[in-house]
């Protein structure tokens, strides 16, 4: 055993079983919008119900990852000094139900602890670590199902401040991006391990990649180093990409927002971008519509509206940008900076998480956002970067050592 630790319309058609649960990073349809009814539009004064905290180890720094739940059960990253820790807990009341753990390897920028969300799936969890070993794992009891280590088996490309890629599962598979020579993209069997492609060999980048559909053509949406690269999920076929002029968008964490055959990327210290993809016959391409200068998202991923979507900035604002041609249409001071999170509550109320522990209700349509309440949910006051979940009607907040879970349906 190697020494390792561990578009708003398609949104609407995800089956009412699912939308209560919160599967992987950004949400069922890694949008980071909530489908669920009934949840507070506003807060009390003092802030939302705590219903219950758990510790998640000793700490040792750096764990980035935020929570996947399913069918009542939360799957969330801790870090003891010696291990990586993936705890599985009750959602109701946080008591731990079990954890698997495995040594840590080396030294990372940033800390030694995961930066991925893990993906549930049909009864398994699947979680990266920030060195680059994939688990697969029995949902049910912990035990581990397979592991590989994609930056060393295929000779990877790992960031300094480690991989932070959540796995996607399309179909019979889960992709991860080692970025490898002949490897940057790599599809292994998600009930096995074993290879079924690899493709392209640009270097790995921060951003975890996403399932679209463009045309009629669902397509696997790589955000790598060098570019958007996007892949025929059954044979790894590159069907388009569009490569960047400039290598600090590689460095960007945000993935992508999709709206029809739009995407919208940024270069964190420069500018936004958007892009436009067709089809003619079976040739695609990719064209630049529009920069946006001086206007950037870096950690957290922009999420759809009605022609805009919203973004926090690295200046502290949530910001709403026509996606149409990229003009701001309104902002709102003081939530959090660049390493925040966003979520789409309703059709006009935005959730931010900051990285300074408060989480901010904002009142956000296309025509105007403003403030409606805020309040301390995290202890730690810096470094709390993790994106939150939201299920069953409960708001789940981390910082490096705890776990905490939120009422978002009563007062």
């Amino acid at each position: 055993m190697r020494r390792a630790c561990i578009s708003l319309c398609v949104l609407f058609s995800v089956a009412a079983a699912e939308a209560d649960d919160w599967p992987r990073f950004r949400g069922a349809n890694i949008d980071d919008v909530v489908t669920e009814k009934g949840l507070l539009t506003e807060w009390p004064a003092e802030g939302l119900k705590k219903l219950w905290s758990a510790p998640l180890g000793d700490g040792g720094g750096g764990t980035f990852a935020g929570a996947a739940v399913v069918g009542g059960k939360v799957f969330v990253p801790g870090k003891t000094r010696r291990n990586d820790v993936l705890y599985c807990l009750d959602a109701a009341t946080g008591a731990e139900l079990w954890k698997f753990q495995c040594a840590t390897q080396g030294e990372l920028g940033m800390g030694t602890g995961c930066r991925a969300v893990p993906t549930v799936k049909d009864g398994k969890v699947y979680v990266l670590n920030a060195y680059g070993v994939l688990w697969c794992l029995d949902a049910a009891k912990g035990e581990k199902l397979w592991e590989r280590d994609i930056v060393a088996d295929y000779k990877g490309t790992r960031p300094v401040q480690g991989m932070s890629q959540a796995p996607l599962i399309e179909g019979e598979i889960v992709v991860s991006l080692p970025g490898g020579p002949n490897a940057s993209v790599v599809a292994l069997d998600r009930n096995t391990g074993k290879e079924i492609w690899k493709t392209a060999s640009d270097k790995c980048a921060f951003a975890s990649p996403q399932t679209i559909t463009i045309a009629g053509v669902r397509q696997v949406l790589c955000y790598t180093w060098d570019g958007l690269v996007a892949i025929e999920p059954k044979d790894g076929k590159e069907f388009w990409r569009f490569p960047f002029d400039d290598p600090g968008v590689g460095r960007c964490c945000a993935m992508p927002l999709v709206v029809g055959d739009t995407l919208v990327v940024s270069n964190p210290q420069k500018y936004v971008t958007a892009v436009k993809v067709t089809k003619d016959r079976d040739a695609w391409k990719a064209d630049k519509l529009w920069d946006k200068p001086e206007q950037v998202f870096f950690f957290s991923s922009p999420v759809p509206g009605d022609g805009c979507f919203y973004y926090q900035d690295s200046k502290g604002h949530v910001v709403c940008m026509d996606l149409k041609d990229g003009a701001v249409r309104w902002s709102v001071p003081n939530v959090g900076k660049e390493h925040a999170g966003l979520v789409r509550l309703s059709a006009t109320r935005l959730l931010a998480t900051c990285d300074n522990g408060e989480a901010v209700l904002i009142e956000g349509t296309p025509a105007a956002g403003r403030e409606l309440a805020r309040f301390r949910a995290v202890e730690k006051k810096q470094y709390a970067y993790a994106p939150a979940a939201v299920a069953d009607g409960r708001l789940f907040v981390r910082d490096d050592k705890t776990l905490t879970c939120f009422d978002l349906k009563s007062r």
